[in-house]
């Protein structure tokens, strides 16, 4: 893996920070700690892809998704977070809040989902930006301190996403991984007390 490392610290397309972000959480797991440089200069190139509205990603005109931006800010605040770095935090801090702004929240079968842009010129969102999108949050903040800091992010709106993409099967097809992690995001939503919570918020 480190020797497909480019020369300016990414990996695979330069337009998409979250395939560098991808690499880099594999190698955050590796317990020697042997691919710091390598590390490093991964973490120099997904920090120039910062935006000012906190987002990871890069502008790109003209396709439709644009620089998907929801994709490449929560896988890379995802791989940011498995660091354990400190002088990280602005970063991860960033992207939590676009993250969290970024939640579809009319009244459609895509209520309380995520797409791949924080806007467009259409109503989406789908399993996959919704799981990456949850997993970072979760990953990057304790799950009670991200219902208390972002409550439009509640189970409320996890529970009626998956009611209405799972009745809609033209559109939506549950995935084994994509099951697990949604499981698993579910249970960390469930443990919290609702009179608890609602006396938080």
């Amino acid at each position: 893996l480190v020797s497909q490392q480019q020369t300016n610290g990414a990996w695979s397309n330069t337009n998409y920070p979250a395939l560098t972000a991808l690499a880099v959480w594999a190698l955050a797991l590796d317990p020697a700690g042997r691919n710091d440089r390598a590390i490093s200069n991964a973490v120099d190139f997904i920090l120039s892809c910062v935006q000012t509205n906190g987002g990871i990603y890069r502008e790109i005109k003209g396709p439709k998704g644009g620089g998907l931006g929801n994709y490449n800010t929560a896988l890379c605040a995802i791989a940011l977070n498995a660091l354990n770095r400190p002088e990280l935090t602005p970063a991860i801090l960033g992207a939590r809040r676009f993250l969290a702004a970024s939640q579809h929240l009319g009244k459609d079968i895509y209520d309380g989902g995520f797409g791949y842009d924080q806007s467009h010129d259409r109503p989406y969102a789908d399993m996959n930006n919704t799981i990456y999108a949850l997993e970072g949050l979760l990953q990057c903040f304790d799950c009670l301190r991200l219902i208390i800091f972002y409550p439009n992010i509640t189970r409320l709106h996890v529970q009626q996403l998956l009611q209405n993409l799972h009745a809609d099967h033209q559109t939506f097809t549950f995935l084994q991984h994509q099951t697990i992690v949604c499981c698993q995001i579910w249970f960390a939503l469930c443990t919290i007390d609702d009179e608890y919570i609602n006396g938080l918020l």
